[in-house]
């Protein structure tokens, strides 16, 4: 009866049946990684504005207001003088606040400032909806700053008002003119009446007197503009003394430091993100399945020496991969399969032995066959770089089971041999699919170790006469831009790819022993005659 395995691995997880992780997951992992830069500069934040605020000298402010004032007179009403004093009120603040009139005002006995040390200091807004002004000054201390904001409140006070009346002065001056203008007119036209009512003209007389009567209003209502304008000058008051905090505006120590926090994070998190999109290397499981579209199959750890880790945790971790593979494999009658990788020094020779151990102790028939002609690196492993193989039985000097080589578990290595033609030269032929369908009748796995993809015909040549394609990815040491191109030239060629094995120093001992782990530690089973190290 087949054997019935449940959903093959989906890409997300490297396990069956979980979503891709959403982009806030992305976020949470980009902050994890680079959490260090985040705090660095969270806490530089932090203690640069703590020492800004500590070392600066403390500032107080002072306000005082200012009203303005327009006699009502003449047919205006109470609200259109309202009206008015709210527009002169902002444009009394611009006044305030200009550079020219401040530069004036800083040389007014009770200021004695350099213009260029009380421009900064002074700040003025109209109150809104009011005919008020208030007017805001720093100083040093409470009492410096009071004493700023009334000499300046009450010179500008002084101000408005001499300009008030000048003005008035200069519209006394106009309407004198027009005034003595109308006078003069008024005798002519008086003395011309005169001359006209003793001729008998009546109708000429009656004339000339509508026109002196109303000379003689427009003069009288001259003079009264004359009399009442100094008085109808708008000017400004004080509504009350400058009064002053007692306590600084400036420095404010706490909202200094959640402002510099705030600004020490914001930063701090931009150059995560920057040193994040710059760093080309993949770091977990999620990065490799969204270049690959195909499931990592298992998590190995990277073993520095077998001291390093319990060899059964590590067997372990090589049984996830065969469970995994056998998953995805199963609608297949796949047996021969290609373990290869984008770069030299990922792990895919130890990935090769490993895989091929768990699959002898699950009790598979498998060989091991060392395709990488050009550094023989699975022989070398295994201590069998001398011995003839691959090469010595694809120039045809012998049958491929007289170059098998046993070892532990039942397993058996067909090493790379000793020849020097170029590997495609070798790879490329009828004799190598002789050589892969004559093992086929021998064993239940094949597995062919090859070199790196990129930059070599060799890996491409082996996985077009294979079942399946493994990718061995290192983490921290594969980029993005090696293993989109590896995918790329694979879906190109239309292989199969089963999925990746991913090694990663990430990846804890416990994961896989931590279940019905036995009491004495087991020590993963070695080649016959092969090297401790990984």
């Amino acid at each position: 009866m087949a054997a019935s395995y449940p959903d093959a691995p989906t890409p997300g997880t490297g396990a069956a049946g979980s979503a891709p992780p959403s982009e806030l997951v992305a976020f949470l992992t980009l902050l994890r990684r680079r959490k260090w830069i985040i705090i660095l500069f969270t806490l530089l934040g932090l203690g640069l504005a703590l020492a800004l605020a500590f070392r600066a000298e403390p500032v107080y402010r002072a306000q005082v207001l200012l009203q303005v004032n327009s006699p009502a007179g003449g047919q205006s009403s109470a609200n259109d003088v309202l009206v008015a004093d709210i527009g002169q009120a902002k444009t009394y603040k611009e006044l305030i606040t200009d550079r020219t009139f401040l530069t004036a005002a800083a040389a007014a006995p009770g200021i004695g400032l350099d213009p260029d040390e009380l421009i900064p200091r002074v700040s003025a807004t109209a109150v809104a909806e009011t005919q008020l002004v208030k007017l805001q000054v720093d100083g040093p201390s409470p009492a410096e700053a009071r004493r700023l904001a009334q000499s300046l409140a009450e010179y500008t006070v002084g101000q408005v008002a001499a300009q008030g009346r000048r003005n008035a002065r200069q519209q006394s001056a106009a309407l004198q003119s027009r005034l003595d203008t109308s006078q003069a007119e008024l005798e002519r036209l008086r003395a011309t009446r005169a001359d006209v009512t003793a001729g008998g003209d009546a109708t000429a007389a009656t004339a000339l007197e509508d026109q002196i009567r109303g000379l003689e209003a427009a003069v009288l209502q001259l003079q009264e503009q004359i009399y009442s304008g100094e008085a109808r000058a708008t000017t400004l008051s004080v509504t009350n003394a400058a009064t002053a905090l007692p306590s600084p505006v400036s420095p404010r120590p706490l909202l200094s430091a959640v402002v510099g926090t705030f600004f020490g994070l914001v930063i701090g998190t931009a150059l995560a993100f920057v040193r994040h999109q710059l760093d080309r290397r993949v770091r977990s499981v999620e990065e490799i399945e969204q270049i690959f579209g195909e499931p990592v199959l298992a998590a190995i750890p990277v073993v520095r020496g077998r001291a390093g880790l319990h060899d059964g945790a590590l067997a372990n971790a090589f049984d996830v991969l065969r469970a995994n593979l056998a998953i995805v494999a199963r609608r297949t009658t796949a047996k021969v399969y290609t373990v290869t990788s984008s770069r030299e020094n990922e792990g895919k020779t130890f990935t090769t032995i490993g895989l091929g151990l768990a699959l002898a102790r699950a009790g598979r028939r498998v060989v091991l066959v060392d395709a990488d002609l050009r550094r023989r690196g699975l022989s070398l492993e295994l201590e069998a770089e001398r011995r003839p193989g691959l090469t010595e039985a694809l120039h045809g000097d012998g049958a491929v089971d007289e170059y098998l080589v046993a070892a532990a578990e039942g397993m058996h290595l067909l090493p790379a041999g000793a020849g020097n033609e170029r590997p495609p030269t070798l790879l490329d032929t009828r004799a190598f699919d002789d050589a892969l369908a004559e093992l086929r009748t021998l064993y239940d796995v094949i597995l062919v170790d090859t070199p790196p993809l990129l930059n070599m015909a060799d890996s491409v040549l082996v996985s077009g006469r294979t079942d399946g394609v493994l990718v061995v990815v290192r983490a921290n040491t594969a980029t993005r831009p090696d293993l989109t191109a590896v995918a790329d030239q694979l879906r190109s060629g239309r292989f199969a790819v089963l999925g990746e094995v991913m090694h990663s120093t990430d990846t804890a001992a416990a994961d896989y022993t931590s279940y019905n782990a036995p009491a004495a530690r087991r020590r993963l089973p070695l080649l016959r005659g092969a090297r401790s190290r990984a």
